[in-house]
C-alpha cells in the first residue's frame, strides 16, 4: 500500500534557532487529504478527511485516526439525446460584381439581335429584366450538385435601345448549414457520478471563497456525528437547438444546425445523511427546478446558515437560471426554502476544455458599465473585463486558466450582482 510521509519542522525557542523534525505516515490510498474547517466541527478544532468512492477517514491534526465510515456508492446516470443535423453546404450570400461585354450597339434591329440569338446554343430561358430588358439565360450558378435557376451566372441581355450585352455574375457564397434537415439520430450516453456531494464554504456568497468541503458536524445540527449531502437523481427533458454564426451578405446570422431533445438524469432534489446511514433532512426541489452545477455553496451569515443552488427551470422551449436558497435550522426544526431568485446572468458552457470561450449574457442590457471578472477557487482574481452600457454580454477567454473551478462575477460598480460558475478542464 501507498504511503504519504508527511515531515513536520518545529522551532526550538531554546538555544541558537536549533530545529527539531517529527515524520508522520499515514496510508495513501491514493486519495489526497482535505480540510474540515473548525466552523463546521463539534469542537471548532481542524480535522482531515480522506475521501475516496466508497468510504472517508477522518483524522486529528496530529494525523491520529478518529473514524472511518461508509459512503454511498457511485451512481450510474443516462443521457440520451434524439437530434437532426443540416447538411454543410454553400450559399449564395450576394453579389460580388458583374461583367458585361458590348455586342450589339445601341440602335441595332431586331433582325441584328436574333441573327446573334440564333448562333447561341444553349439559351436555357427568357425571363423580362427589372429595367425594361429581355434576359436570354445560358447559364445558371450550380451550388452543392444542383442548378440554382434563382440565379442566371451567365445571359444575354437585350437593352431597350436595342442594344444586346454577355453578362456574368460573379455571387459571393458562404460554406455552412444551409442545407435540408437530416434523418433522426439517437445517442444514449452512460457515465458515473459520487454518490454525494461537495460544497463550498463561504463566509457570504460574494467574496472570501475558500476550498471545497464535504463533510461537517455543524452545519445541519448539533450532534457529534459527521454529516453530508447526497444528490437525488430524476429524468429530466429539455429541447435544444445549437447555432453557428454565418455570414449573408455583410451581415452576422445565427443559423441552426442542430436541434432535438435530451433526456438525462440530473439533480432535483437533496438528502443530508449522517454517518451513520440515518437521513437527517430530505427535500426535493420546487418549481421544476434542477441543478446545473452539482455543487451547493455554503454560507454563514452571523447565525443564519443558508444552502444556495444554482440551476435552471424550464420555460418552454427554453430555460431560466435561478439560484435557489434553503434555510438550515440546526437545533432540528430542519431545512426550509427560503427564496428561489431568477439569474440576470448566465455563462454558457459552463464545463469547457482550456482555450475554449464561454459566453456571458445579461438576460437584458446592461443600464450602466458593468466589469466581468474570473476568481480562482483560492480568491485570485484571473481575469477582469468590461461590459459597456446598453451591452448584453462579454467574451472570457479561458486560454490562461490553469484546470479548476471558478467563479465569474459580474459587477456594477456598487456590488456584485451576479456569480456564475465555470468548470475549467
Amino acid at each position: 500500500m501507498n504511503k504519504t510521509l508527511l515531515l513536520f519542522a518545529a522551532a526550538s525557542m531554546a538555544g541558537a534557532s536549533a530545529m527539531a523534525a517529527d515524520q508522520i505516515l499515514i496510508d495513501e490510498m491514493d486519495y489526497d487529504l482535505y480540510g474540515v474547517y473548525p466552523q463546521f466541527t463539534i469542537d471548532n478544532a481542524c480535522y482531515l478527511f480522506q475521501q475516496g468512492d466508497e468510504a472517508v477517514t477522518i483524522y486529528d491534526s496530529k494525523f491520529n485516526e478518529l473514524n472511518t465510515f461508509a459512503l454511498p456508492p457511485r451512481i450510474q446516470l443516462t443521457q440520451t439525446t434524439t437530434y437532426q443535423e443540416r447538411e454543410y453546404g454553400y450559399m449564395v450570400t450576394g453579389v460580388m460584381n458583374t461583367d458585361e461585354w458590348e455586342i450589339l450597339p445601341a440602335g441595332s434591329t431586331q433582325e441584328d439581335i436574333d441573327n446573334v440569338l440564333a448562333e447561341e446554343p444553349a439559351i436555357l430561358d427568357t425571363v423580362a429584366g427589372d429595367d425594361g430588358s429581355t434576359l436570354y439565360i445560358t447559364e445558371y450558378l450550380e451550388l452543392n450538385g444542383e442548378t440554382l435557376t434563382e440565379y442566371p451566372w451567365a445571359y444575354l441581355k437585350q437593352c431597350a435601345d436595342m442594344s444586346l450585352w454577355v453578362v456574368r455574375v460573379n455571387y459571393e457564397t458562404d460554406y455552412g448549414p444551409y442545407g435540408e434537415w437530416g434523418e433522426e439520430q439517437t445517442e444514449t450516453y452512460t457515465y458515473s457520478a459520487r454518490g454525494y456531494l461537495g460544497w463550498v464554504g463561504t463566509k457570504d456568497f460574494l467574496y472570501d471563497i475558500d476550498a471545497e468541503c464535504t463533510f461537517t458536524q455543524t452545519l445541519f445540527n448539533t450532534d457529534a456525528n459527521w454529516e453530508y449531502i447526497v444528490p437525488k437523481y430524476g429524468q429530466k427533458t429539455r429541447s435544444f437547438v445549437n447555432t453557428t454564426t454565418c455570414i449573408v451578405g455583410i451581415v452576422e446570422t445565427e443559423v441552426e444546425y442542430r436541434r432535438g431533445t435530451r433526456i438525462e438524469d440530473r439533480i432535483v432534489g437533496f438528502q443530508v445523511v449522517s454517518e451513520t446511514g440515518n437521513v437527517v433532512y430530505d427535500c426535493d426541489f420546487s418549481d421544476g427546478f434542477y441543478l446545473d452545477d452539482d455543487e451547493p455553496d455554503v454560507a454563514i451569515l452571523g447565525d443564519d446558515v443558508y444552502l444556495q443552488f444554482y440551476g435552471r427551470i424550464p420555460n418552454g422551449k427554453n430555460e431560466d437560471y435561478y439560484h435557489l436558497f434553503y434555510s438550515i435550522d440546526r437545533s432540528g426544526a430542519g431545512i426550509a426554502e427560503k427564496q428561489l431568485i431568477k439569474q440576470s446572468a448566465s455563462v454558457s458552457p459552463t464545463n469547457v476544455r482550456r482555450n475554449d470561450q464561454v459566453k456571458v449574457t445579461l438576460s437584458q442590457p446592461a443600464e450602466r458599465s458593468c466589469k466581468v471578472t474570473v476568481v480562482s477557487s483560492t480568491g485570485r482574481m484571473m481575469q477582469s473585463q468590461p461590459i459597456s452600457a446598453g451591452d448584453n454580454g462579454a467574451i472570457i477567454n479561458t486560454s490562461n486558466l490553469p484546470s479548476g473551478v471558478y467563479i465569474v462575477n459580474i459587477n456594477d460598480g456598487s456590488a456584485i450582482r451576479e456569480n456564475c460558475k465555470i468548470i475549467v478542464r
